[in-house]
């Protein structure tokens, strides 16, 4: 209500004031004296009531007196020409120095807040359209002083957003308006004073002991840095970048002495301190897309990430962990989606910069794990370095890959030999992923790590389906039997394989139910891969090598004899292996294969091979057949009766 009532009488003395301007009661000067005495005199009142109690009344009469001289010394500038802009403009400030020293005398913020208004409003008001940026940030300065002093003593945290917010708007006003390339050492001093102020003002009464962290004590911060980062992107970013790097790294600094003296100081303080350290570290990692061109981007992240990881270990600020983890995040994203494709034209293979920034990516994770793995005291630390380790595996493996296959691709359009060039992609692809797993599931085995193991028994799956798969595309490539890379890339994976049983066998993990059926379904695998791959070798050799097309005839006849022999001699090789391992299932495997073999003899070669070829593939199978049950017969009869 008495808010209400000043608001009236200011709105009836500036309607008083043009009334008599335009009837000509009362001269221009004694107008404005008029309206001055008004404020005056409320003011008076104001502080009657204060020393009587008189609260609310106090502030309203306060304000209305405020704003009684704010509109009769603007009318005297502005209307009647009686004043010029300076002294219009010192006395305004005067005005606003006497409401701030009353609301802190009534200890009244909403005298405050209408003071700092009235003093953000005197520029705007006494404007005279010139650019006069040296003495509009000067008198800010004064202006913002003087209101953070009040809101120091007084503890009004709200005062610090709304000054800024009136700074940064006027700031804004004149840059629009007025800023040229000429006046960049003017525009950056303003920034800069502003800035540093700003940044401060929330952390002071923290150290001094007079406040707790407010939310604004990290809110007005964010703000400063955000508006200072855009304004200094316009002025420096287009023609002095380095300069623009210097600016961020400047701005990271007093964040980096805030925190620690507040940790000094009040180390009780965990989200001060974290919103400093986070805003440091935001300056830093944007100072190096300012400066640096893609590839270095990504190492000077790279670089950084494991070193805020080891400061945040270091001082115990888990921020900064978070801080190491999202720098790696983003060096990540960069290796993944900026720099694809990784080649663009002919390269030097792994001796080339876009290749070794990735595999640095890939090594920062790698170190980053090793300075997780070292700090036993947290529970989760070793989960998080198996995490980290993992992604750095993983993405060198994806790295070799890509560079193998942009290499093959560039080489063979290159050579003109691009189908040489695929098959050596294909076998090399598939050796790398074969290596990579074993060394995974080596290491999950080793140091009980449950990823670890998926990942290696992936890659080890990934590269045996590949292999499979690939062959077919190759069926017509000239190569003699057995003595060619994709045969031997086969045999290759195979023994990975083989070799990964043998691993799972010696390192069994604890406390795992599918321990040990792992060993068995790896050496399954590995015999599937070694016949699969026997079948197309036999196949491909006796139908296309040789510059045979392969497309009927004769050469088709012999593939599918050599294909029914293959699965032959496999299936006499499982079953003496079964016998001399005491091993069951690999002689029923032996059964099924032979079985799948005569399957094969009556429907595929009884229906397309010529007649010699048929009676060739009926008399071996059958031997064999024969063979197979005399002997097995043979062993349960010395082995009373059952298999071994």
């Amino acid at each position: 209500m008495v808010w209400a009532g000043a608001t009236i009488m200011v709105l009836g003395i500036g309607f008083f004031l043009k009334y008599a301007f335009e009837h000509g009661w009362i001269s221009p000067t004694a107008r404005v004296v008029m309206g001055m005495m008004a404020g005056l005199a409320m003011l008076g009142a104001g502080e009657a009531a204060r020393r009587k109690t008189y609260r609310f009344l106090s502030q309203g009469l306060t304000g209305g007196g405020m704003g009684a001289l704010y509109l009769s010394i603007f009318a005297a500038s502005s209307f009647y020409h009686l004043l010029d802009t300076g002294t219009a403009f010192l006395f305004m400030g005067l005005v606003t120095a006497t409401g701030i020293s009353l609301a802190v005398l009534q200890d009244a913020l909403p005298i405050a807040v209408l003071s700092t208004l009235g003093g953000i409003l005197t520029p705007v008001l006494l404007s005279a359209g010139e650019d006069r940026a040296e003495a509009l940030f000067v008198y800010l300065g004064i202006l913002n002083l003087g209101v953070l002093g009040a809101a120091f003593y007084r503890r009004w945290r709200a005062l610090d957003l709304l000054a800024y917010a009136g700074t940064i708007l006027l700031y804004g006003a004149w840059y629009s308006s007025y800023y040229n390339p000429q006046r960049m050492a003017v525009a950056l001093v303003g920034l800069a004073a502003f800035c540093l102020l700003f940044i401060l003002i929330p952390v002071i009464p923290v150290i001094r002991g007079r406040a707790s962290a407010a939310p604004e004590a990290a809110l007005l911060p964010l703000g400063v840095g955000i508006a200072t980062y855009l304004y200094g992107y316009q002025i420096l970013h287009e023609a002095h970048r380095n300069g623009f790097a210097g600016m961020l790294l400047l701005m990271a600094l007093p964040h980096l002495i805030l925190a620690k003296m507040v940790k000094r100081t009040v180390p009780d303080e965990r989200r001060l301190i974290g919103a400093q350290l986070a805003l440091a570290m935001t300056f830093l990692t944007l100072a190096i897309p300012a400066r640096l061109g893609l590839q270095a981007i990504t190492v000077a992240w790279a670089v950084e990430g494991p070193m805020l990881l080891w400061l945040g270990y270091r001082y115990a600020e888990p921020v900064m962990r978070a801080g190491g983890c999202l720098v790696l995040s983003l060096a990540l994203w960069r290796v993944l989606f900026v720099h694809q494709p990784l080649h663009r034209s002919l390269f030097t293979p792994v001796f080339n910069r876009a290749f070794a920034t990735d595999l640095l990516v890939s090594g920062a994770f790698g170190v980053a794990a090793w300075i997780c793995s070292n700090r036993r005291g947290a529970a989760w630390s070793r989960s998080f370095a198996s995490a980290l380790a993992l992604i750095g595996g993983l993405l060198g493996v994806l790295v070799l890959s890509m560079e193998i296959g942009a290499y093959g691709s560039f080489a063979g359009a290159a050579l003109q030999q691009r189908e040489t060039y695929r098959i050596f992609n294909w076998v090399l692809l598939e050796s790398l992923w074969t290596v990579a797993g074993l060394v995974f599931l080596f290491c999950g085995l080793l140091m009980s790590d449950l990823p670890a193991r998926i990942a290696g028994v992936g890659l080890l799956g990934l590269s045996a389906a590949t292999a499979a798969a690939s062959r077919l595309n190759f069926m017509d490539a000239p190569d003699s039997l057995v003595l060619n890379r994709l045969f031997l890339g086969g045999v290759f994976i195979v023994a990975g394989l083989w070799a990964a049983a043998r691993i799972y066998s010696a390192l069994p993990p604890p406390k795992e139910a599918a321990a040990g059926r792992m060993p068995a379904i790896l050496a399954a695998s590995a015999l599937a891969e070694l016949w699969w791959t026997a079948t197309l070798e036999s196949y491909r050799y006796f139908a296309y090598s040789g510059g045979r097309t392969g497309g009927s005839g004769e050469q088709q006849w012999r593939a599918q004899l050599a294909v029914t022999i293959t699965w032959t001699l496999f299936a006499v090789a499982l079953l003496a292996g079964g016998f001399l391992k005491r091993q069951a299932p690999l002689r029923y495997a032996a059964f099924a294969l032979l079985g799948l073999s005569g399957v094969k003899v009556v429907l595929v070669d009884m229906s397309q091979a010529r007649q010699i070829y048929r009676v060739i593939s009926l008399l071996g199978l059958g031997m064999v057949m024969v063979g197979v049950s005399y002997v097995y017969s043979r062993i349960l009869q010395s082995k009373g009766g059952r298999a071994a």
